[in-house]
């Protein structure tokens, strides 16, 4: 990860832009939709924004949001 992702904060416009580097870098667009990987993540402000969930949708990403406080989905 470059130093300018590490700088980024976790709003829905720097979730979009280091998930769309890793779109790029990957070639995931390549993939039909239904072979796709998806996106899990917490309920942070950013993963659950309109916008990021608009991106996803755009790109052919799947999300699952992780329910809180599970030991198995979230870190304790």
């Amino acid at each position: 990860m470059s130093q300018e992702n590490k700088d980024k904060d976790m709003s829905a416009n720097s979730l979009i832009e280091v998930v769309q580097e890793a779109v790029d870098a990957t070639g995931m667009t390549d993939v039909p939709v239904e072979n796709r990987t998806r996106l899990l993540s917490d309920n942070g402000a950013g993963y659950v924004s309109s916008a990021f969930r608009d991106y996803l949708n755009l790109v052919g990403i799947g999300y699952i949001l992780a329910a809180g406080l599970k030991e198995f989905t979230n870190a304790a």
